[in-house]
């Protein structure tokens, strides 16, 4: 089991940094980069801080997009997807990498919408244009001021939410929406 003294630094940088970098493999076959909402930022996207709080331990991301993005086109051809995170005023910084996935799930999308995306998405949190991307992380690497670190991360079984209730979560893998009859697809409570 990771240690907070790997995991309390990784976390830190994902709540630290102003912007996340995602990113893909193009239709090329070159990496495609740019900069994007960290959602996890507790002062940026207060509303989701609880929703991310049940993550620090598996360092979860989830990305709202265009359904129509180059991202999107990208994981769907080739799955393998980076996201940076940084404060170069505090010497923190965090490399994820990992397997992107496209989630199409409407209680996500509400759960990480935000007052005034409206100008990105007219139809509001179910607009067919609004689109979540998640990475659930295999590896970790980044710097804390002079001090370096890197770790594997184990990814959980599909079909566990974080707070180890053996419930279906599509936030973080569970079966498709369709496949769960006995409750609906939903958010990890916080731990």
């Amino acid at each position: 089991m990771l240690g907070e003294d790997l995991l309390g630094p990784a976390a830190e940088a994902m709540d630290a940094a102003d912007v996340a970098f995602v990113t893909t493999i193009g239709e090329d076959g070159y990496p495609h980069t740019r900069a994007m909402f960290n959602l996890r930022n507790p002062r940026w996207f207060p509303r989701q801080a609880a929703l991310f709080a049940a993550h620090r331990r598996d360092l979860l991301v989830l990305l709202t997009t265009n359904t129509s993005s180059s991202k999107v086109r990208h994981l769907r051809r080739d799955p393998r997807m980076g996201v940076y995170f940084c404060d170069p005023v505090r010497y923190l910084g965090l490399q994820l990498t990992g397997d992107g996935e496209v989630l199409d799930d409407p209680s996500i999308r509400r759960a990480l919408w935000n007052e005034g995306w409206e100008r990105y998405y007219p139809g509001g949190p179910d607009d067919p244009e609004h689109t979540i991307l998640r990475l659930r992380p295999r590896r970790a690497e980044g710097w804390r001021e002079s001090r370096r670190f890197e770790f594997e991360l184990p990814v959980p079984p599909a079909h566990l939410a974080p707070d180890g209730s053996g419930a279906p979560c599509e936030m973080h893998g569970g079966p498709p929406r369709d496949a769960r009859r006995a409750r609906p697809p939903g958010l990890a409570p916080p731990s």
